[in-house]
């Protein structure tokens, strides 16, 4: 198809997937007359690292030639100034900071969309209902008041979020582990410190993996759902929350915030 096709000025290619994209697209651009652009996402290498290991000849390979194809693109871009500190240091590759802009729809909610959202999510997932009842006047971060304005509960769990797509690359013990520390801390210095709500969304092959660990869990003050939230709802969950990670704090290459 790319032979089918007029040449354009710049070619974009996303990383990973390096192998053979990479090379693909350099001989494309070389035929084309065009510039090839790669928006670094990741080192494809550490990623094939993680199903075989670092020192296996084929992870050399494929850092080899990550970095010769790096290093032969006409401009490369990155989201965050450590992968753009690292590609420099690393192999001399300079990338360009093009930080990720959310449309109009993420936005905070007022207290009212925010009711509406959790009275919503809570027919679906009794974690977010009032521990005594639960109406549409009533959830567990919320309350409508007599002149139907609303407030949040001051013994509300504090709400965190995060999504993945559920991959190797990302290690979400990091996470568990933490939570585990909280749960410790609050429960041998009795703390007096909120429960916490930890929503994890998004879907993938390491998901069943991961909820068996959470079913295992015992927890008495902190909680852990694994929700798909349709399309509409995601933008306003983020709008909810008082806390949000990055899966880029969970990445296994480590000290690097790639995404």
């Amino acid at each position: 198809m790319t032979w089918r096709i007029d040449a354009s000025e710049f070619i974009l290619v996303q990383n990973p997937p390096c192998i053979p994209t990479l090379a693909v697209c350099l001989i494309m651009s070389v035929f084309n007359g065009s510039k090839l652009v790669i928006d670094w996402h990741n080192y494809g290498y550490s990623i094939l690292a993680l199903s075989l290991n670092k020192n296996h000849l084929l992870v050399k390979i494929a850092k080899w030639y990550e970095e010769i194809f790096g290093q032969l693109s006409s401009g490369n871009l990155c989201v965050t100034n450590a992968m753009k500190n690292d590609l420099k240091k690393r192999w001399h590759i300079c990338a360009e900071v093009m930080q990720d802009r959310p449309s109009a729809r993420f936005k905070q909610l007022t207290n009212e969309e925010k009711h509406q959202l959790i009275t919503k999510l809570m027919k679906t997932h009794t974690e977010f209902s009032a521990v005594s009842e639960s109406d549409e006047q009533q959830t567990r971060f919320t309350v409508v008041n007599s002149d139907d304005s609303v407030s949040f509960k001051h013994d509300r769990p504090a709400l965190i979020i995060s999504s993945t797509s559920w991959t190797d690359d990302e290690d979400f013990s990091v996470l568990l582990n933490a939570l585990q520390m909280y749960e410790d801390h609050v429960c041998s210095e009795n703390a007096d410190l909120p429960d916490i709500l930890c929503a994890i969304t998004g879907k993938g092959p390491n998901k069943s993996y991961y909820q068996k660990i959470i079913a295992s869990k015992n927890w008495k003050h902190v909680q852990v759902i694994t929700p798909w939230l349709e399309a509409e709802d995601y933008p306003k969950l983020l709008g909810t929350v008082f806390r949000i990670l990055s899966n880029a704090l969970l990445c296994k290459y480590p000290g690097l915030h790639f995404v």
